[in-house]
């Protein structure tokens, strides 16, 4: 393992407005240079087939680090289970309020999460769950910096405090950029809340940081969390029928690329993105048969109405949310300090949701607010085969 604290140390020398001007300034490039057609452009090799897991490092310990945080409430009882993706179950109670839900049909689509019964062990779904939102245990970052490609591991302190195995996410940053900096509260969260974040990553200079990632190496994320199920300091800590795949912007680009490719994978969750930079690729969507969240700005976001251009084109059946903020544009709602806590917050929701059916979590997004901790009267949320 290799605790690289002098570049973390780098990484937060960078002040947070700086970096952010940085990436925005490349990712605004990045959508100028998409026009107004429809873009086919690809960030990977569509024909290839993920990377064998022999490939995937699997040498470093998950006991070092730098920690963050404080231990929260510990969920008891979680142990792993199949993918809940084939049959819907109603949770009881929690109705959305017609106010900030604009459903597709009718507001009954809302009463059904994702969960197989069957296949669910019940103490850890539905109602009986503690929602993702209540945890706040202490968490580690973990630079990965001998792997390609160079991730970062951001994760729960303590692997055991959740009492089974953890859910992962896969993380591409905006403009697919190799920098996560500007992203870093969302993983923080997500980590203190129960999850494992692997982030594709860089090392500490700005040619490395503002050089593209792709579809293959975000596919290389989920190679490696399969490689630690089989021997290394992971095995057996890392729920493998709950990856959910992520990013922002052209990082949303890539991981609907690698959700419809990838049968390894349980969710999506898209900040502010869709399935083509600057447009929508049918094909794409039309080949993922797994629950796609979305978070996207005002309307002035520009990435909004690909969004719902993604939620058209799916497949008959297929669970999916776009909520959506009051204003705020692309940059704002993907970057800014004070609203990502609350993007982060509408993630649990939907990811707890979708991996669980958890009673709580279906409750909070379609409530007035949309997430317990988000501004009154700011998000909206539009869902279809909850």
């Amino acid at each position: 393992m290799l605790n690289n604290k002098k570049g973390l140390e780098m990484r937060t020398a960078f002040t947070p407005r700086i970096h952010r001007y940085l990436v925005l300034g490349a990712m605004l490039v990045l959508v100028a240079c998409s026009g107004d057609d429809p873009v086919t452009r690809s960030f990977g090799d569509e024909n290839e087939s993920p990377t064998d897991e022999s490939e995937a490092s699997s040498e470093d310990a998950p006991k070092t680090g730098t920690t963050t945080g404080t231990s929260g409430t510990t969920d008891t009882g979680v142990k792993p289970v199949t993918k809940p993706m084939d049959a819907g179950v109603k949770p009881s109670g929690g109705r959305a309020d017609a106010s900030s839900v604009t459903p597709d049909t009718s507001i009954s689509s809302l009463d059904a999460s994702i969960v197989d019964p069957s296949t669910a062990d019940a103490a850890t779904t539905g109602s009986d769950r503690a929602p993702a939102t209540s945890h706040a245990f202490a968490t580690t970052v973990e630079p990965h910096l001998k792997d390609q490609p160079i991730f970062n591991v951001t994760r729960p302190t303590d692997l055991t405090q959740l009492g089974g195995r953890l859910p992962v996410i896969v993380w591409a940053n905006g403009g697919c950029f190799r920098s996560d900096f500007t992203w870093s509260p969302l993983f923080k969260r997500w980590a203190a809340a129960g999850f494992v974040v692997l982030s594709l990553s860089s090392e500490d200079n700005l040619f490395a940081m503002l050089s593209t990632t792709s579809k293959a190496e975000h596919t290389k994320l989920v190679d490696w969390v399969v490689a630690q199920d089989k021997s290394g300091p992971y095995a057996g800590m890392l729920d493998l029928e709950r990856i959910v795949v992520a990013g922002n912007s052209c990082g949303g680009v890539t991981a609907l690329e690698t959700a419809a490719a990838d049968k390894r994978l349980a969710a999506v969750f898209v900040l502010s993105g869709s399935s083509a930079v600057g447009s929508v690729n049918a094909q794409v969507m039309k080949a993922i048969s797994i629950p796609v969240g979305y978070v996207v700005g005002g309307e002035e976001d520009i990435a909004g109405a690909n969004a719902q251009g993604d939620y058209d084109a799916m497949n008959e059946g297929i669970p999916a949310m776009i909520v959506s903020r009051k204003e705020g544009d692309h940059q704002t709602v993907s970057t800014d300090e004070k609203i990502l806590p609350e993007d982060a917050e509408i993630a649990l929701n939907w990811m707890d949701l979708a991996l669980y059916g958890t009673k709580q979590a279906h409750d909070a997004l379609t409530s007035k607010n949309v997430c317990d901790k988000c501004t009154p009267g700011y998000w909206t949320l539009k869902t279809k085969n909850l």
